[in-house]
C-alpha cells in the first residue's frame, strides 16, 4: 500500500518537473485531441458480492488514437474486505462521447490480468492468516463517467464501474459496483 501511495505522489509532483503550464488556447479538442498523451490515477471504493467493501487505485497512461477516444494501460490494486485482494495491469479504452467546452462524458472497458490473493485470518489475531490462496486471473471492467478540465492540461474525472474477475473454486464471485474519483494531465 505504501508504494501505492509514493507512486500516486509522485504522478501528481510529474508536471511540476518537466512540464509547462501555459497555453493560450482551452478547447476541450486540444486535451481530448488525436495523438495527445496524458498519465492519471484513480481511487475509489464500492460493495463487492458477497465479499464486503471495495476499494481500488488504478493509475495510467492513456493515448489518443483519435479525437475522442483513448487506448489506456493501466495498472489495477483492489483489495475486497479483509480476505482478498487483486493486483494486475491490462489495457483499456476509453470513448468521449460527449465534448463541451470544459465537461466530458466518457464509456469505458477493459480486461487486466494480474495476481489475486484470499486469504482467512485468525479471528483474534487478524496478523496471522489460516489459509492463503494465490493464483492468476481475469478482471474485466466497464462503466462510464465524466471529466472536468481544470486548466489547459489538467482535469478531474468521476466514474462508476463493474468489474468481474473470472471466478474459480478456489476464491469467491468478485463483482461489483464502485465509484472512482480521479485526475488527469495532459503530457503533450
Amino acid at each position: 500500500m505504501r508504494r501505492c501511495v509514493i507512486l500516486l505522489f509522485c504522478l501528481c509532483l510529474l508536471p511540476f518537473w518537466s512540464f509547462s503550464q501555459s497555453t493560450a488556447d482551452d478547447k476541450q479538442d486540444d486535451l481530448l485531441g488525436k495523438g495527445h498523451w496524458s498519465v492519471g490515477v484513480s481511487g475509489g471504493g464500492g460493495y463487492g458480492s458477497g465479499l464486503g467493501v471495495v476499494t481500488n487505485i488504478t493509475p495510467r497512461i492513456q493515448y489518443f488514437l483519435a479525437d475522442g477516444w483513448a487506448l489506456q494501460a493501466e495498472a489495477r490494486y483492489s483489495r475486497t474486505g479483509p480476505d482478498f485482494s487483486y493486483l494486475g495491469g491490462g489495457l483499456s479504452t476509453r470513448y468521449y462521447f460527449l465534448r463541451r467546452n470544459r465537461l466530458a462524458l466518457f464509456g469505458q472497458v477493459g480486461a487486466s490480468v494480474g495476481q489475486h490473493v484470499y486469504s482467512k485470518v485468525e479471528p483474534t489475531d487478524p496478523y496471522r492468516p489460516l489459509s492463503a490462496l494465490k493464483g492468476t486471473t481475469w478482471q474485466l471492467t466497464a462503466g462510464a463517467g465524466a471529466q472536468y478540465r481544470l486548466g489547459a492540461r489538467w482535469s478531474i474525472e468521476a466514474s462508476v464501474e463493474r468489474s468481474q474477475l473470472k471466478q474459480t473454486y478456489l476464491i469467491p464471485d468478485h463483482s461489483g459496483w464502485q465509484g472512482n474519483i480521479g485526475l488527469s494531465f495532459k503530457l503533450r
